[in-house]
C-alpha cells in the first residue's frame, strides 16, 4: 500500500545537480590512483575551502563550548561585520538590524518567500534560473512564472518583460545577478528600471546575490541593496566565503519585514549553526579577506 503524500510533496521534482554530483562522486571513485584528475562541473562549489583563521575560529568555539543557540536573527557581531563588510566593498550603508543570518541561502530562500508571497500569488522569474526557486515558491502554494530570455538579454529579464507580463496576481520578482546557471549578471542600469517597475505596482524586488562576491567586472559587481532600502538581498557564506558544507547565509529585508523573518526563522529552525557563525566571524579579518581576494583573482584567472 503506497505510503499518503501530500500534493506538496508530489509536485516537488528532485534537484537534479544534487543526484548527478552523486553519480560523479561514485564514479570517481572507481578510478585508479594515477589517473588523470576528474574535474566536477556539475555543482557551484568552490574548490577552496575556508582558510585557516575561519577553521581555527570553528575549533577554538567547540573548545570553549561556544555552540549553544544563538538569537534567530544570529550574532549581532556577525551582522555588524556583514554591514560593515557592504560599506568597504561596495560603499552601500547596510544597517546590522536589517541582517538576518540564515541556514544556507536556501533558508534566505525559503524565509523571504514565506513572509512575502501567499498561495496563488505569482511571482515572475527568468528563464533558466535556479531551479529550486520554483520549487520553493511551489512548496508555500505560490507559483513561479518563467520569462523566456537569450544571449542577446544576457540571459536576464528587463523592464520591458517585466511589465508585460505583470498580472493580476503577480507579486513580485525573483531574480539572480550573477545568475545560476549562466553566470550573467544584469546590468546595473536595468536592474534599476526593473525595479521601479516593480515597485510601481506595489511588488518585491528579491535578489539572489549569493555569486556576487566573485565578481570580475567592476560594472556589474554591484550589490542590488544600492536601490534602496525596500529590496530583498539573499546572500552566502558558500561562494566567495568558501564555506559550502557549514551551511551559513543572510538575508536583507526591509525593516517593516523583519519581524516576520525572525518569527519565521524561530519556528522553522530556530537559528543557524553556532559554530558556523563563531566561525564566519573570522571572514571578515584582514588575512582572510586577502587570501579571498587571491581566490578570486585565481577564479577570473582561470576563466581567462
Amino acid at each position: 500500500m503506497p505510503f499518503p503524500l501530500s500534493q506538496r510533496a508530489q509536485r516537488i521534482e528532485p534537484f537534479y545537480v544534487m543526484q548527478v554530483a552523486q553519480e560523479a562522486q561514485a564514479l570517481a571513485a572507481t578510478l585508479p590512483p594515477r589517473a588523470p584528475r576528474m574535474l566536477f562541473l556539475n555543482i557551484g562549489e568552490p574548490d577552496f575551502t575556508a582558510p585557516p583563521r575561519v577553521q581555527a575560529a570553528a575549533e577554538r568555539a567547540i573548545a570553549l563550548g561556544h555552540t549553544q543557540y544563538t538569537n534567530a536573527l544570529g550574532l549581532l557581531p556577525l551582522r555588524e561585520r556583514i554591514a560593515q563588510w557592504y560599506a568597504s566593498r561596495f560603499g552601500v550603508d547596510v544597517p546590522a538590524r536589517r541582517i538576518a543570518i540564515t541556514a544556507g541561502a536556501s533558508a534566505a530562500l525559503q524565509l523571504a518567500c514565506l513572509a512575502l508571497f501567499d498561495a496563488g500569488d505569482e511571482v515572475l522569474m527568468p528563464d533558466p534560473s535556479y531551479p529550486c526557486n520554483r520549487h520553493i515558491l511551489s512548496a508555500i502554494g505560490a507559483r513561479a512564472v518563467l520569462l523566456p530570455t537569450t544571449a542577446a538579454q544576457r540571459h536576464q529579464p528587463d523592464a520591458p518583460a517585466i511589465a508585460a507580463a505583470w498580472g493580476p496576481a503577480t507579486r513580485g520578482v525573483l531574480l539572480a545577478s550573477p545568475s545560476n546557471p549562466t553566470g550573467t549578471s544584469i546590468d546595473p542600469a536595468e536592474l534599476r528600471r526593473i525595479h521601479g517597475t516593480v515597485r510601481a505596482r506595489g511588488g518585491a524586488t528579491v535578489v539572489d546575490e549569493i555569486y556576487l562576491g566573485l565578481s570580475h567586472d567592476a560594472r556589474y559587481g554591484q550589490t542590488a541593496l544600492a536601490l534602496g532600502d525596500d529590496v530583498v538581498s539573499v546572500n552566502s557564506f558558500s561562494k566567495y566565503f568558501n564555506m559550502t558544507g557549514w551551511r551559513l547565509g543572510w538575508l536583507v529585508v526591509p525593516d517593516a519585514l523583519l519581524p516576520a523573518v525572525e518569527r519565521l526563522s524561530q519556528n522553522l529552525y530556530i537559528c543557524a549553526s553556532t559554530v558556523a557563525q563563531q566561525a564566519a566571524l573570522a571572514c571578515f579579518e584582514p588575512d582572510s579577506l586577502a587570501e579571498y581576494e587571491r581566490r578570486r583573482a585565481d577564479f577570473k584567472a582561470r576563466g581567462a
